[in-house]
C-alpha cells in the first residue's frame, strides 16, 4: 500500500507523522519492529500525564461520530477490549489508526454492549489519518524503556524557614550537650563519653558533630581539670 502524502499542519517541526516516528528510536531500539513496539508499550503502560497527538478524522458511512479520535493509550489493544470485540489496528506506513467493533456472537457480551451503548453510543468504526506524535516524546520513550539515562532532578534549594529551623536544632543540641557536660564533669574525659552523649542526645546530630562540640567545651576554662 502506498504511503499517504502528509498534509501541512501548524508547527510541523514539533510533530512527526506516525510513518516516520520509528526512525527517531531505531538508533537505540535497534530494529524498526522494536521501535514500533516501544511506542505502543509506552503509551499503554507509562500513561504519560500529557498525551498530545494530531490526526485528521475520516468518517465513512459506518461511522456515526464525526471527529472521533483513538487515544494512543489504546493503540496496543488489550485482552479485555478484544473480549468485547474492540480491535485497534495501527497502519504505520499510512500514519493511520483504525478502531473497530465486531460482534463476538456471545449473548453476554451483546447484553453488556447494549448497556454501554445506552450510556454512550458505540461506534462500529473510527478511522484517523495523518496521525502525528510530538517529537519531544521520543526521548521520554527511550528513558522510560531504559535506553537513555534518566535526567537528574535538580536539588531543591533550601527555604529560609528550613535553614533557620536547622540552625535552631544545632543550637539546641549544642545547649543540651553543654548542660550534660556541666552536670557530669567527672565523666567528660572518659574515652566513651562522646559515644554516650551521642546516644542520649534527643536531637538528630551526628557522632562527629557531638565530638566537635564536646571537644570545644573541654578546651574552655570552665571544663578544664
Amino acid at each position: 500500500m502506498a504511503k499517504t502524502k502528509p498534509k501541512t499542519t501548524i508547527d510541523d517541526e514539533d510533530f512527526v507523522l506516525l510513518c516516520d516516528y520509528p526512525a527517531l528510536l531505531i538508533a537505540h531500539a535497534k530494529t524498526e519492529d522494536a521501535a514500533k513496539r516501544l511506542i505502543l508499550d509506552y503509551y499503554a503502560e507509562a500513561k504519560p500525564k500529557s498525551t498530545r497527538y494530531r490526526f485528521q478524522p475520516f468518517n465513512d458511512k459506518e461511522s456515526n461520530r464525526a471527529g472521533a479520535g483513538v487515544p494512543p493509550a489504546s493503540w496496543r489493544g488489550s485482552a479485555e477490549k478484544k473480549r468485547y470485540g474492540i480491535y485497534v489496528h495501527v497502519e504505520w506506513e499510512n500514519s493511520t489508526v483504525v478502531k473497530e467493533l465486531f460482534d463476538t456472537g456471545s449473548p453476554h457480551i451483546r447484553k453488556a454492549l447494549k448497556h454501554l451503548n445506552e450510556v454512550e453510543p458505540l461506534v462500529a468504526r473510527i478511522e484517523i489519518r495523518f496521525v502525528q506524535l510530538p517529537r519531544s516524546a521520543a526521548s521520554k520513550m527511550l528513558r522510560w524503556a531504559g535506553l537513555l539515562p534518566k535526567l537528574a532532578r535538580p536539588s531543591p534549594s533550601p527555604s529560609p524557614t528550613a535553614t533557620v529551623t536547622k540552625l535552631r536544632r544545632r543550637g539546641a543540641a549544642d545547649g543540651w550537650i553543654y548542660n550534660h557536660m556541666k552536670n557530669h564533669k567527672s565523666e567528660i574525659l572518659a574515652d566513651d563519653y562522646v559515644a554516650k552523649v551521642h546516644e542520649l542526645c534527643p536531637y538528630d546530630v551526628s557522632l562527629r558533630r557531638v565530638g566537635n562540640i564536646v571537644g570545644r567545651y573541654r578546651n574552655t576554662e570552665e571544663f578544664r581539670p
